[in-house]
This record gives structure tokens, C-alpha cells and sequence, in this order.
């Protein structure tokens, strides 16, 4: 075939098969032109989605400002518009962005009002404060004007009965002159009498000191027993015979016990001297000491104290002296009364009692059942006061603490 011969067959398949070729160029396009409109729409879509679903974002973060307002949470109520202010902006959305704004300073009026209310309620109390001071100010000056009133009053009457007496002795005088001489010579044999028992007292007191002063004792060294030496050689009292501490030491020796291991020593002459000046010991130290000065004299001394009477009854015995730092027990048996000094230990869960004995060791006229109840470690105080037989009652219950 010729070179010409092949041209005129190409020009002749190309006008056959041109309109299918169009065709098919044309269904491209539509095809092409479809796909893009599709693309179009699905991105459309999308960005549709993606807005609500911030939108929905931004009016939970609504939602829950507002919860946040009701329950008075403003600051939290505002971080929660400012969010949904912020999602708004980001899709464009001038209704919630005005929203979220109105909502915004409505959070911060509601809390400015807060901070407002607060501040006057901070000085309401601030003012009730000051008008309670000045309450108690004005009810201690009147305590004290009614004081100084009764003062008044009983040096009014005081006056009045010496200007009663005075008068009293002048008609005494007028009438009998004898028989009042007789009466100013026996008062003054009277208070010639007390200052003489006075003086002898102060010089017994002073003596008791100085005996007392001149014993050695080893102030770490705790007393376990009253009737061996040198706690029954301490003087308290008078009374020959019944002012030696194996007679009537154990209060002392209680106090001297407990100041060793509250960790302030005191040597015994201190302490008994205490007793005899203030009118600690009963009936000149023949039966000891009172009970009240015991405590009175821990109080001196800056410790805090209670005073339990018939322990046995009002109280667990063992568990308040747990509670305590040191505690003191009087009871009566059938000779006397007695102190003894308890220390609970922690560690091994006992009871350290120190000179609980309340036999006379010169005499033997009283045992306990077993002398191991000397300074000795026990597992109840209520069973020692419950199992000995010549115990009668305990009749006080005195706790330490320190402050």
C-alpha cells in the first residue's frame, strides 16, 4: 500500500470513530465535572459537622456556666464562657459570641456582687466583734464598780460596827470600869496566847527546815518506802512522836515522787515546809496532810491538776490515771489514811506504784499480803484498791499533767 493510500485510510477511520471520540471526551468532563461538584458537596459537609460540633462544644461550655452561676461558682462560670466565647469566635458565630459576652459580664456582676456582700458581711462581723469587746469591756467595769461598791459597803459596815464597839466599850467603861480592864487583860492574854502559839509554830516551822535541809537526798532517786531512812527521819509538825516521815510522810513522799518524775526535783524540806506554812498538814501533820494541798501545790508550780473524790465510784480509776502524767491515790484503811504515788508506763502496759505500803515498819502492827507492792509494777490500781483486804475505800484521786 502506498504512503497516500494509508493517509486516506487514517482521515477516513478518524471521521468514523470522531463523534465516539467526542462522546467520550464529553462523558469525561461530565464525569470530571461530577467528581468535583461531589468533592465540593462532602467538604461542605464536613465543614458543616466540624461547626456544629464545636457549636455543641460551646453551648455545653454554656450550659455549664450557667450551672456554674446558680451554684454561686462565678469564677469558674466565666473560664467556662471565655471557652465557649473562644469556640464561637473560631467558627465565625456572632450570635454565640454575643451570647457568651452577655453571659461573661453577667458572671462578673454576680461576682462582684459576691465580693461585695462578702465584704460587708466581712465588716458586719468585723462591727459585731468590736461591739462584743466593747460589751465585755463594759460588763468588766461594771463588775468592777460593783466591786469596789461592796467594798465600799463592807468597809461602811466595818466602820460602823468598830464605831458600834468603840461606843459599846465607852458605855462598858462608863458603867464598869473594872470588869472592863478584866476583859482587856484576858484579850490580851488571848492574843499574847496566839502570838506565842504563832511564834512557837514559826520556830518549830524554821527548826523542821533545818533538820529537814540538813538530810541528804539524792534528787534523782525516787522514795519507795517512808519508814527506812532518810524520808523517815523528815520532821512535819509537832507532835513528838507522830511528826516523823514514817508516821506521816507519805504525802510529802507522794509529791517528792511525782516532782522527781514530772522532771522538777524538789528537795522534801521544800515541800513539807510548803505544808506546815499554808496550812497543808491536818491537826499539826498527826494525820498527814489534806488531800486539796497536794494538788494546790502542783498548781504552784505550773502543772495542771484533778481531783476526783471517791474515785471508785465516778470513775475508771485505771483509765484515768492512763490519761495522766503522774497521779496520787488516797485511801483509808482501818488504822489510818494513806498516799501513794502511780505512774502508768506505755511500753509495758503497767502500773508503776511507788510507797503504797501503809504498814507501820517500826511497829508490824499492819502488813499488806505481799511487800512486793513496794515501788512495784502492776497490772490494775482498782484490783490493788478491790484485793486488799485492809482497804477500805479510796477516798481521792488526784491527776498531774503538764501544761
Amino acid at each position: 500500500m502506498s504512503e497516500l493510500d494509508f493517509q486516506r485510510n487514517i482521515k477516513q477511520f478518524i471521521k468514523e470513530r470522531l463523534s465516539t471520540i467526542i462522546l467520550v471526551l464529553c462523558m469525561l468532563l461530565v464525569t470530571l465535572v461530577f467528581i468535583l461538584f461531589a468533592r465540593n458537596y462532602l467538604n461542605n459537609q464536613l465543614e458543616a459537622l466540624r461547626v456544629q460540633e464545636i457549636i455543641t462544644q460551646a453551648d455545653a461550655f454554656m450550659v455549664r456556666g450557667e450551672q456554674a452561676i446558680l451554684e454561686n461558682r462565678y469564677l469558674e462560670a466565666i473560664m467556662e464562657f471565655m471557652s465557649a466565647q473562644n469556640l464561637f469566635v473560631s467558627v465565625d458565630d456572632e450570635n454565640g459570641v454575643e451570647s457568651a459576652e452577655i453571659h461573661i459580664e453577667k458572671a462578673r456582676q454576680y461576682r462582684e456582687a459576691e465580693r461585695i456582700m462578702l465584704a460587708e458581711r466581712t465588716e458586719i462581723l468585723r462591727q459585731e466583734q468590736l461591739a462584743i469587746r466593747e460589751e465585755a469591756r463594759r460588763q468588766e467595769a461594771l463588775r468592777v464598780m460593783r466591786e469596789q461598791l461592796e467594798a465600799d459597803r463592807r468597809l461602811a459596815y466595818e466602820l460602823l460596827q468598830q464605831q458600834a464597839l468603840i461606843e459599846q466599850e465607852r458605855l462598858m467603861q462608863a458603867e464598869a470600869n473594872e470588869a472592863h480592864l478584866q476583859f482587856l487583860a484576858a484579850f490580851i492574854a488571848s492574843y499574847e496566847a496566839q502570838a506565842a502559839k504563832k511564834l512557837e509554830a514559826s520556830i518549830i516551822r524554821s527548826a523542821n527546815y533545818e533538820h529537814n535541809r540538813a538530810i541528804e537526798f539524792d534528787l534523782e532517786t525516787l522514795i519507795n518506802n517512808q519508814n527506812r531512812y532518810p524520808a523517815s527521819q523528815v520532821l512535819m509538825g509537832s507532835v513528838e512522836g507522830m511528826n516523823e516521815g514514817w508516821y506521816n510522810g507519805c504525802g510529802w513522799v507522794a509529791v517528792y515522787n511525782a516532782m522527781i518524775l514530772l522532771g522538777d526535783p524538789h528537795h522534801p524540806a521544800t515541800i513539807v515546809d510548803n505544808f506546815e506554812r499554808y496550812g497543808g498538814t491536818v491537826l499539826d501533820g498527826v494525820f498527814g496532810t489534806f488531800p486539796h494541798h497536794l494538788e494546790r501545790y502542783f498548781r504552784e508550780h505550773g502543772f495542771v491538776t484533778n481531783h476526783h473524790l471517791f474515785p471508785m465510784r465516778a470513775l475508771d480509776i485505771d483509765d484515768a490515771i492512763r490519761d495522766a502524767d503522774i497521779a496520787i491515790v488516797a485511801f483509808l484503811h482501818h488504822r489510818a489514811a494513806h498516799y501513794f504515788m502511780v505512774q502508768y508506763n506505755q511500753e509495758t502496759g503497767t502500773f508503776l506504784v511507788l510507797n503504797d505500803s501503809f504498814a507501820d515498819r517500826r511497829s508490824h502492827a499492819l502488813e499488806l499480803a505481799s511487800s512486793a507492792y513496794i515501788g512495784s509494777s502492776i497490772d490494775s490500781v482498782a484490783a490493788l484498791m478491790r484485793e486488799t483486804p485492809e482497804i477500805i475505800f479510796a477516798f481521792s484521786l488526784i491527776t498531774v499533767n503538764h501544761p
